[in-house]
């Protein structure tokens, strides 16, 4: 029985040793792999986006309280124009560019509002926000 145990002991040992280093080093590869990686593609493609300048068309809802006109003749938009990018098909199909709905319920008198423009599906408008200026009278009687 000792003879089993000692007999070509170093290589015995040399083996055990290889056999746990091998462990250790293949359990660590494996480990490594399951490491999640976030992969960045990057896409050198010319696209074909043209710009064009459409005018800015104030959408105005509702009318201002009794006893108060709107005098749509003399509403402003500034800027009256907004640049706006995309591919050529759709930009023909588009007219002008609206802003949000302005209800003017709460107008008793001419006031300047900031508002966003409407988003336009797959096309990009250069300018966030136009400045209308929104004139309210008093009704005549």
């Amino acid at each position: 029985m000792k003879n089993i145990i000692f007999n070509n002991f170093f290589l015995k040992i040399l083996s055990l040793c290889l056999a746990i280093f091998s462990w250790f080093y293949i359990n660590n590869e494996i480990n490594q792999s399951k490491k999640k990686e976030k992969i960045t593609l990057v896409w050198n493609r010319e696209l074909d986006l043209e710009i064009k300048e459409l005018p800015v068309r104030p959408n105005i809802k509702g009318s201002p309280p009794s006893g108060y006109t709107f005098v749509e003749s003399k509403l402003t938009v500034n800027p009256p124009f907004c640049k706006v990018v995309g591919k050529k098909i759709i930009l023909d199909s588009i007219e002008y560019v609206e802003t949000e709905p302005i209800d003017l319920k709460k107008f008793t008198k001419t006031t300047t509002v900031k508002t966003s423009l409407r988003p336009i599906p797959n096309l990009v408008i250069t300018e966030g926000e136009v400045e209308l200026t929104i004139p309210i009278e008093k009704a005549r009687r």
